[in-house]
């Protein structure tokens, strides 16, 4: 009978402390082009580029797994071609 592969999580990845390096290369850009300033200030972009809040803080910090569509949705805040 068929298993199922689970897919190991990247969290684990960076549970051991080692961080990808496109989640390093997506982090290390995103707090350069997309500062959070004041306080609110981190929700109030999240809104603006069409992206929940925790999940600017994650790729803002190299961690969880963002989707591709939450990737787009930066590259168009950004004016930065997606293809």
């Amino acid at each position: 009978h068929y298993q199922p592969v689970k897919r190991q999580s990247t969290s684990l990845v960076r549970q051991a402390g080692i961080m990808l390096p496109a989640a390093k290369t997506l982090a290390a850009n995103a707090k350069r082009l997309l500062p959070s300033g004041e306080p609110g200030g981190r929700e109030k972009l999240a809104e603006r580029i069409g992206i929940g809040d925790k999940t600017l803080g994650f790729i803002r910090g190299g961690n969880g797994n963002p989707t591709l569509e939450s990737i787009e949705a930066v590259a168009r805040f950004l004016r930065i071609p997606v293809w």
